[in-house]
C-alpha cells in the first residue's frame, strides 16, 4: 500500500515536471519568435532606407534564430540585389545567395522570378566595373 502511494505520488511529480518543462519551452519559442520578428521589421526599416549593410545585419540575426525561414532568406536576398541594382556593389554576393535560395528553396522558384530579373542588371554593374 505504501510502495503504490509512493510511485502514484512519483507519477504526478513526474507529469507535473513535464508539464513544467513544456511551459518553459514554449515561453522560449515565444522569446524567440518575438525577437525574430523585432529583428525583421528593423531589417525592413533600413531596407527602406536603403542602407543594406544594417538591413543585412538585422536579417542575419533574424536568420541566425530560424535559419531555415524562406522570408527572412528572401529578404537577406532581396538587400543584396537591391545594393547591387542602385550601388552596383555585392552583385557576386546576390547572384551567390539567390543560387543558394533556388535550390534550398526550389518549390519557391516562381516566386524568386522578380528577383532572378533584377539580377540580370549584374552584368552592367560588373562590366562598369570592371
Amino acid at each position: 500500500m505504501v510502495i503504490s502511494i509512493a510511485v502514484y505520488f512519483t507519477r504526478i511529480l513526474i507529469q507535473q515536471n513535464e508539464i513544467t518543462v513544456l511551459k518553459q519551452e514554449k515561453i522560449i519559442q515565444q522569446k524567440k519568435e518575438r525577437e525574430y520578428l523585432r529583428l525583421m521589421e528593423e531589417g525592413d526599416h533600413w531596407l527602406t532606407k536603403s542602407h543594406w549593410h544594417n538591413a543585412r545585419f538585422d536579417y542575419k540575426k533574424a536568420q541566425e534564430i530560424f535559419p531555415n525561414d524562406y522570408a527572412v532568406n528572401y529578404r537577406i536576398l532581396k538587400a543584396y540585389i537591391l545594393e547591387c541594382e542602385n550601388d552596383c556593389n555585392n552583385c557576386n554576393k546576390a547572384k551567390n545567395v539567390l543560387g543558394k535560395m533556388i535550390a534550398a528553396f526550389t518549390e519557391k522558384k516562381l516566386e524568386l522570378m522578380p528577383l532572378i530579373e533584377k539580377l540580370k542588371t549584374v552584368q552592367e554593374c560588373l562590366s562598369l566595373k570592371g
